[in-house]
């Protein structure tokens, strides 16, 4: 109950801070909406039941939209007031006229809306989730060259540190005064006497300094997005880590070494 009772104050310190800063004259001042598309909220469904092809049109229509007016929108669609243009997904889709409102290719559109109220019926726990989450910041690497087992396992390791926590351990790891545990890809790994100090299963662990490495450029990309906005470096936590395979590159060798064509064996 402690934690909720927080979100709520901090909601409320929110409220109260933008209704503070509205300008007297709203005519001679810009729309104090700015901020919060700058600061960003974020919000997530899993595991709707709901058609993918639906809700992707769905997505893809209000994608831009301001927030008051994709709500709206959406309820226009479940009035059949309006219609989602199906752009992609648009195989065996009828026609309608009022296709011309959102200029859907070739007047392909439906009023999908299963998919329009999961996006518009926005759960009161989704609401505080999202102001959470105005104050996070994020970063990526994408191909990089480093051994997928190896990095799934340095990510968490420090999935749920806090960022200075994080740097010191992965700093400690590529000098050899601590380990990663391998807990899932952990076949052939061998055993030492550091695995207790992270409670590896069966002490089985490693030092793979390349991903190390890799996660502190990460780590101080993210350092440096977070003091962009204007936050405390040693209150950020790492929440979410996500390693994915990427593509693999073959090698190959050119088997002609100066010879094109046949070779007879004899010589003209």
């Amino acid at each position: 109950m402690s934690h909720f009772w927080l979100m709520e104050c901090l909601f409320e310190w929110i409220v109260n801070l933008l209704r503070s800063t509205t300008p007297v004259n709203p005519a001679k001042s810009m729309r104090f909406s700015i901020p919060l598309t700058l600061a960003g909220c974020l919000t997530r469904g899993s595991y709707l039941t709901v058609h993918f092809k639906n809700a992707h049109e769905v997505g893809a229509a209000i994608k831009g939209m301001p927030l008051v007016k994709a709500e709206k929108y959406l309820n226009d669609v479940i009035a059949h007031k309006n219609v989602i243009a199906f752009r992609r997904y648009n195989g065996s889709i009828g026609r309608h006229a009022q296709g011309h409102l959102v200029k859907a290719p070739g007047n392909l559109c439906r009023w999908p809306e299963s998919a329009c109220k999961f996006f518009s019926e926005t759960p009161a726990k989704w609401k505080v989730f999202s102001v959470i989450c105005v104050a996070g910041c994020l970063t990526r690497g994408s191909y990089l060259t480093v051994h997928f087992k190896n990095a799934h396992e340095v990510g968490a390791a420090i999935k749920g540190m806090p960022l200075v926590k994080a740097e010191k351990y992965l700093n400690d790891v590529i000098a050899h005064k601590n380990v990663i545990a391998f807990r899932r890809y952990n076949g052939s790994i061998g055993r030492h006497a550091q695995g207790h100090l992270v409670k590896a299963p069966g002490n089985l662990c490693r030092w793979p300094e390349s991903a190390c490495k890799f996660f502190l450029v990460l780590l101080n990309n993210l350092k440096a997005n977070g003091e962009a906005k204007g936050l405390n470096v040693k209150d950020l936590v790492i929440n979410h880590v996500q390693v994915n395979h990427a593509p693999v590159m073959r090698r190959r060798t050119y088997r002609a070494h100066g010879r094109i064509g046949r070779s007879y064996g004899w010589v003209v």
